[in-house]
């Protein structure tokens, strides 16, 4: 009854129609053909976008103190269906006049809310417009949901962008995350231009963040605080595991008022919290024998110039003099002689090559 109930509200006030604007850097899709009442609906599904889009939900959901959510293979192939459905119907009723609930009757992961929007044309603007509007956010923070599908699909006609979330109170089965030709972040694991280096070494890192104060650890690669919400990050740890070399990681950030502070390694924390200071640039390097076999790479979200480009071993992240905060970071490992990350990482695009900016 209880179930019944919860559904009856999603249905009720699950809606979405909001329009933005932005860039997309299509990567990996795969063809898809709906015909509805006759009429054919010609574009394509974007696997790809769909994990960057499970990647910033579950960074909501972790600086909300909420368990992440798992991409659920059937559950995945649901909202890819549905997604091309509410291109020629933008409703949480299905072409043939039944219920949204139905798309998963013969599935062994069951539905129990769903997210639908049209016209956002990056993942950032589907869910920032999701987490702007209230009922769509308390289904994305509902720490009963246990599992996720999630679909886009790219028409060529209507609003061309069409993106759902289907959840589930179901653990349900894993699906697996797809390659590309980019550097790419499977949980633990790493893709480097199509060569899999599986837990040697991970590097994991978390952010304190104004207002929702420490986020969970992220792994290799992946994105640590937020972005369009004008957060601050005021301190951070750093850590490896999974070392195939000895050695370490350090790491200093320059602190509103503070400036420069000093060196800190073996996962401590850099810069402040309960003081309101902002991080405004960052070094990290290796030290020891991994040093010689690995490159550490990162990149900062900085206020008015956004995502900067790739720093290296040691170099300046950021900016210093300019007072502006970072909002945003990515860090990852990558073995010697591989080549630094595109700059279209896990479709997060540097607006920038420069790392860094003084005055």
């Amino acid at each position: 009854m209880k179930k019944h109930r919860k559904i009856s509200l999603l249905l009720a006030f699950l809606l979405l129609f909001t329009l933005f604007t932005g860039v997309l850097v299509p990567k990996k899709e795969a063809s898809a053909a709906v015909t509805v009442a006759g009429r054919d609906y010609p574009g394509s599904y974007d696997y790809s976008i769909a994990w960057q889009v499970l990647d910033l939900i579950n960074q909501q959901r972790s600086a909300n103190g909420c368990r992440v959510l798992t991409m659920d293979k059937d559950l995945l192939e649901a909202a890819m269906q549905r997604a091309a459905e509410i291109s020629s119907s933008f409703s949480h009723t299905r072409p043939d006049g039944s219920s949204w609930t139905t798309i998963t009757n013969t599935r062994a992961t069951k539905t129990y809310g769903e997210n639908i929007a049209a016209g956002q044309t990056t993942p950032q603007a589907a869910v920032t417009a999701w987490m702007n509007s209230a009922p769509h956010r308390s289904s994305i923070l509902n720490n009963g949901f246990k599992s996720i599908g999630i679909g886009c699909y790219k028409s060529s006609t209507g609003y061309r962008f069409y993106w759902v979330q289907e959840f589930s109170y179901n653990e349900g089965t894993p699906a697996t995350r797809p390659g590309s030709n980019s550097n790419i972040v499977y949980g633990k694991s790493t893709v480097y231009a199509g060569t899999r280096y599986t837990n040697k070494p991970n590097v994991s890192y978390r952010v304190h963040v104004q207002t929702y104060g420490w986020q969970n650890y992220v792994f290799n690669g992946a994105t640590a605080g937020t972005s369009g919400q004008a957060k601050r990050l005021e301190g951070i740890n750093i850590r490896l595991s999974d070392q195939d070399y000895s050695g370490g990681i350090i790491y200093r950030v320059h602190v509103q008022t503070y400036g420069w502070q000093g060196w800190i390694g073996k996962g401590g924390m850099a810069g402040t919290t309960g003081k309101a200071k902002r991080l405004e640039a960052i070094q990290i390097q290796l030290t020891g024998e991994i040093a010689n076999h690995y490159d550490v790479y990162y990149r900062v979200h900085a206020q008015t110039y956004g995502w900067m480009g790739w720093a290296r071993n040691g170099e300046y992240a950021g900016t210093s003099g300019m007072a502006k905060r970072l909002e945003a970071i990515q860090i990852i490992l990558v073995p010697k002689g591989n080549g630094k990350p595109s700059r279209n990482y896990e479709g997060v695009y540097s607006n920038t090559t420069n790392t860094y900016y003084a005055r």
